[in-house]
């Protein structure tokens, strides 16, 4: 076997959303990469049995002298490069190194069809398509992937196409990365476990590190008062994103009493008639824009505000100042922030329209609020 190899290009995902605007992916998910190795391995394991009907299993040195690497990200793009690299074995690569060709090609080509819902039990073995379970967790509701963009639906992969594939698996579980807000209710120090009750109600019980045990022990502690908390790890959700336990916990954070994401989560639970039979349930969507919007947006050096649901399944912020009352109704569907203020001693006002869509409307409605005077 010569020193020589054959360099033969793979994949060229390119990721799509909001995050990757600026050119940049997170190491979170450049991490999940190295999965489709072992997906198309699978395949391409598959692919060799169906072409010798007479062996029961693969060459023991199957992959001999085949690896995958990550060759190159472009320049102001957010398309890695991932290439298979076969030895050479005279004036030819390594004689199975086509198995693992042809694997790629069917690898993107399922990815398209279950994009589609089309049917994909016969396309590549269960075993690859469990694999996608551990693949795509660290994407958001409206990030994507496109595997080939030369192919007429770009094999696009999101949550609905992951989801369709480890359905075909016979899977009915799933990792993501996962959120969620709640109380400290129960703390075994022995064990170095807790129970977290969320906002819905539903309990988790989690281990935690040592580095992680004041932040439990602090919020346990607070119990009786709800002292908020944040939980950030990978969970397990079904196929309708429910989740259904925590699995391991990457980050803890203690929350302010007015936390927005909090908040809104709590008027997520609301439903149409929650005012004596009138009141109409703020959207989802809308809830789930305006939570990211202030996360992203609102300048950290200014006070929170309370947050109240309006009859008209909308949302009012309310700011204690000084000397002013500051209000903010947002509509969810436009997203309009009407802002008023009203300074208590000499009755001056001030009224805009803010568009909370754009950065720029954020950034209005932080010098507006930077401008006043606080308790």
């Amino acid at each position: 076997m010569s020193s020589e190899k054959e360099i033969h290009i793979l994949f060229t995902p390119r990721f799509v959303g909001e995050r990757f605007d600026d050119h940049g992916i997170p190491l979170s998910i450049l991490s999940e990469l190295s999965i489709l190795e072992d997906i198309t391995l699978l395949i391409a394991k598959d692919l060799y049995l169906k072409g010798n009907v007479d062996r029961k299993r693969v060459l023991k040195n199957f992959d001999q002298g085949i690896t995958f690497e990550l060759k190159s990200i472009e320049k102001g793009s957010v398309i890695p490069t991932i290439v298979l690299v076969c030895a050479m074995n005279g004036l030819f690569p390594v004689e199975n190194s086509v198995f693992f060709k042809d694997a790629g090609n069917k690898l993107i080509s399922t990815i398209e069809k279950a994009s589609l819902g089309l049917d994909i039990s016969n396309e590549i073995p269960r075993s690859a398509m469990a694999q996608f379970s551990k693949f795509g967790k660290g994407l958001r509701q409206d990030e994507f992937i496109e595997f080939d963009q030369n192919l007429p639906h770009k094999a696009k992969f999101d949550l609905r196409t992951r989801i369709n594939l480890v359905s075909a698996a016979g899977e009915s579980e799933f990792s993501a990365n996962t959120k969620i807000r709640g109380f400290v209710s129960e703390m075994n120090k022995a064990k170095k476990t807790f129970n977290i009750e969320s906002i819905s109600g539903a309990i988790y019980t989690l281990s935690y590190s040592e580095d992680q045990k004041q932040e439990v022990h602090e919020a346990f502690s607070e119990y009786e008062n709800k002292s908020k908390i944040l939980v950030e790890g990978t969970g397990k959700v079904d196929s309708s994103g429910k989740l259904i336990s925590i699995e391991e916990v990457d980050k803890l954070t203690l929350l302010d009493d007015l936390d927005v994401q909090f908040r809104l989560d709590e008027l997520s639970l609301l439903k149409d008639g929650w005012l004596e039979g009138n009141g109409i349930s703020p959207s989802d969507d809308g809830l789930s824009w305006i939570s990211e919007s202030f996360d992203k947006y609102f300048h950290p050096n200014l006070d929170l505000p309370y947050i109240y649901p309006t009859p008209d399944g909308n949302i009012q912020a309310e700011w204690e100042m000084k000397n002013w009352s500051v209000t903010l109704d947002v509509q969810l569907n436009n997203k309009i922030g009407y802002y008023h203020a009203f300074e208590t001693i000499s009755s001056k006002e001030i009224e805009r329209d803010i568009n909370l869509s754009t950065e720029s409307g954020w950034s209005e409605l932080n010098i507006l609020l930077g401008s006043l005077d606080f308790e």
